[in-house]
């Protein structure tokens, strides 16, 4: 709980999945107001999540990296490469429909 108050701290909704069980009920009013979140946003995270692996299939960051330093430089590059792959698909559809 101490989580979901940290997030609630800092003005956010807390939308943080909670197990409920049909013998385990949450009975913390944090816990119910973090799980009636996370139900309502739990479309939206989904498809969040799917283009994210998606593009990390796309672009091979599935690789293990062992410095902190070398994962950013991985990221930054990555994300270079993903928006010269979606500036160069825009350009040949547009040269396509000319």
């Amino acid at each position: 709980m101490e989580i979901i108050q940290n997030v609630l701290d800092k003005e956010f909704k807390p939308a943080i999945g909670i197990k409920e069980t049909s013998r385990i009920n949450i009975k913390h009013p944090l816990g119910k107001l973090s799980k009636e979140s996370s139900e309502k946003y739990e479309k939206r995270r989904r498809r969040t999540e799917q283009l994210l692996g998606t593009f990390k299939q796309t672009v091979g960051l599935s690789l293990k990296v062992l410095r902190g330093g070398l994962a950013k430089k991985m990221v930054f590059n990555s994300r270079l490469l993903w928006k010269l792959y979606g500036l160069a698909t825009c350009l040949f559809l547009s040269l396509l429909l000319l």
